[in-house]
């Protein structure tokens, strides 16, 4: 009898998730804390920088996992990730604490990348709505206790045991994926030149169209990761308790819709009816945010949950429609791909930083929800996989 070879995407998965909950404890923290190492208006020029480097290096990581396989550079960026966030948090001095963030940043991104490659190697085409729904819904299922206790650990223990034991979850995770992964075959990638990338992409409509949405919906997350949390803890005043519940309220739809939108999206609905609802609805409830002065927690918890209605269902079909489109040995599309994010947390803070020196944290908002509705256009040109 041929013994069933083991597929390691469960544990693939576990790993993502505890590196989930690292990202998720500091996500809404940094740049309070990077405050108190530079002044408050050029945070969003330090995320800008993280992103650039992450730029950089995406663009070299179909090259470096060629050379060494995606198994050695993946544990390499969990190591520069746990060394990064160790200097960031306990060094003194300011400058090496920014240099040691944006390499933190960066080295994050990469380590989303290489598993990229993991979780495509191991499933099957026919089910990429149910797996990748799956590995969406755990990931984010990370996001939702850690605010809370993010805010808990920053409130009563301070930053620097928060970092610590968000390096731990890094060193746990990478031990899981380099356990579960040691037998990891690669498969030829396609080195292409990043010009003739992107020609690729602008040929093939329904990809540029993917990634055009994708990059918007990093764009309202460069926004408000850093600026949600500086808005309601300098300008309306709530303490990181409330702030903390607030996020935690908000981050739920990622882990309750997710996955049965991936079903869905397999088995009923095409992604486009459901990406259009989705820029929508976080379109809305974004401009709706901006409009508010001051309310009880649960009122704000609501309104920003309702944003990430909409970016869950951005998120997860953006994700899928996406996958269903390229093949594993297709790693410089992915890298385009993923270049979505740095990029738009590259242009959203320098942008950010440009209009608040005209305009208030409120009118950013009010910007943000046009920019999103934006995206309808976008997800109406796409064509359905189904």
């Amino acid at each position: 009898m041929v013994k069933k070879k083991f597929n390691p995407l469960f544990l693939i998965y576990i790993a993502s998730f505890l590196f989930s909950i690292h990202t998720a404890l500091t996500a809404y923290v940094n740049s309070s804390f990077l405050s108190l190492k530079a002044p408050s208006n050029i945070i969003g020029i330090i995320y800008a920088l993280g992103a650039l480097v992450t730029i950089v290096g995406l663009s070299f990581l179909p090259r470096l996992t060629s050379k060494f396989g995606n198994y050695k550079t993946s544990l390499s960026f969990f190591f520069l990730s746990a060394i990064s966030i160790f200097v960031f948090a306990y060094t003194e001095i300011p400058l090496l604490a920014i240099l040691a963030f944006v390499f933190y940043f960066a080295s994050n991104n990469m380590v989303f990348f290489t598993t990229d490659i993991f979780v495509e190697h191991y499933t099957k085409k026919e089910n990429t709505g149910h797996r990748r729904g799956l590995y969406l819904t755990l990931i984010n299922l990370a996001w939702v206790g850690a605010p809370l206790g993010a805010g808990y650990i920053s409130s009563t223990l301070g930053y620097p045991a928060l970092y610590g034991i968000a390096l731990s979850y890094i060193i746990f995770s990478g031990y899981v994926i380099s356990r579960s992964c040691r037998e990891f075959e690669d498969r030829k990638y396609i080195h292409t030149p990043i010009f003739k990338s992107l020609t690729m992409v602008h040929k093939n409509k329904d990809i540029e169209l993917s990634m055009i949405s994708y990059f918007i919906l990093y764009f309202f997350y460069s926004w408000m990761v850093i600026y949600t949390p500086l808005y309601l803890h300098g300008t309306v005043g709530l303490n990181w308790g409330e702030i903390g519940l607030i996020f935690t309220i908000m981050l739920l739809p990622f882990v309750l819709l997710e996955y049965p939108l991936g079903v869905l999206a397999d088995k009923y609905f095409g992604e486009k009816e459901i990406l259009i609802m989705g820029f929508a609805i976080a379109g809305t409830a974004t401009i709706i945010f901006s409009m508010i002065d001051s309310a009880p927690v649960l009122v704000w918890a609501f309104i920003l949950f309702m944003t990430r209605v909409g970016a869950a269902m951005i998120e997860s079909m953006t994700e899928i429609y996406f996958f269903k489109k390229i093949k594993e040995k297709d790693a410089n599309l992915l890298s385009v791909f993923r270049n979505a994010n740095p990029l738009a947390f590259t242009f959203g803070p320098i942008i950010a930083s440009v209009l608040l020196l005209m305009i208030s944290y409120q009118s950013l908002f009010l910007v943000l929800g046009i920019i999103v509705w934006s995206g309808v256009i976008f997800a109406h040109k796409i064509h359905d996989t189904r």
